[in-house]
């Protein structure tokens, strides 16, 4: 037997393959990264956007939009993880094992996008006629959908790469990647824009409540930072509540919700 058909010889093989793609993990790592801040920042801006507050967004420190993204991010991460099991081991070059593997991931691909546009559409229809704690349970919903679609279409790319023989028809694969795209900006603008109105309303808000020295008034704390807290009076008129800034040093109590410094975390 010679020396390359050894039974530990294989052991090394896949060790080195996996050295040779670990560059390309880490840069994946990077861009799955800069996807959630960018993800975060779409939230935060379209949550300050219901309450007519766009301003405060020059103060929001980066790890805020972080903050807001890191579940979705370790969820999908997590699903990736799921993908590349056993992506070095020879045990699962079987083709019909790899199919049976990812039949799950193919079906998401096909009908995904499909679901995504049909969530996105009726999240639109019970926002319009205010149902918001439903249209929110729709974002959520949808967030979960996007990745799964966005697991699955990595989980294909990996297959596609340890096996090129198994092939997904373009026209199967392309509205996927376009849901993908369309909705890495859709979905966290909406579930950003449906916090924000359930926030806003006294009666389903989760801020906390604030009263000010040498005032009778009661505010709704809106986000916090640098000294600085962000607060609106409840009630209000109109559609956008009068947001101020006023130092830390005025509040005299908080009531309910989340410490300040832990408002915006969902």
């Amino acid at each position: 037997m010679s020396k390359q058909d050894a039974p530990g010889s294989k052991r090394p093989s896949g060790l080195h393959q996996f050295a040779e793609q670990a560059p390309k993990a880490l840069a994946g790592m990077a861009a799955l990264t800069i996807i959630a801040y960018g993800e975060g920042v779409l939230y935060t801006r379209a949550y300050f956007s219901e309450f007519g507050a766009l301003w405060i967004l020059d103060s929001v420190p980066m790890a805020v939009f972080f903050e807001h993204s890191v579940l979705p991010l370790l969820i999908l991460l997590f699903l990736v993880l799921l993908a590349v099991r056993g992506l070095f081991d020879r045990d699962h070059t079987d083709l019909a094992r790899i199919q049976r593997r990812f039949t799950v991931s193919l079906t998401t691909i096909i009908y995904g996008p499909w679901c995504l546009a049909g969530l996105s559409l009726f999240d639109f229809v019970l926002d319009t006629i205010g149902y918001s704690a439903v249209a929110l349970a729709i974002s959520v919903t949808s967030v979960l959908v996007l990745l799964l679609l966005i697991a699955s279409a990595l989980d294909y790319a990996l297959v596609r790469w340890q096996r090129p023989d198994i092939r997904l028809h373009r026209v199967m694969f392309y509205p996927a990647l376009a849901a993908i795209v369309i909705s890495l900006y859709l979905v966290p603008s909406q579930l950003g824009r449906n916090f924000g109105k359930f926030d806003k309303n006294p009666a389903t808000s989760t801020l906390s409540t604030i009263r000010l020295y040498h005032e009778t008034s009661e505010y709704k704390l809106l986000f916090s930072t640098g000294g600085l807290v962000y607060i609106f009076p409840i009630p209000f008129e109109g559609d956008f509540p009068l947001v101020q800034a006023v130092s830390a040093s005025q509040v005299e109590a908080i009531e309910r919700g989340h410490p300040a410094d832990e408002l915006l975390e969902r």
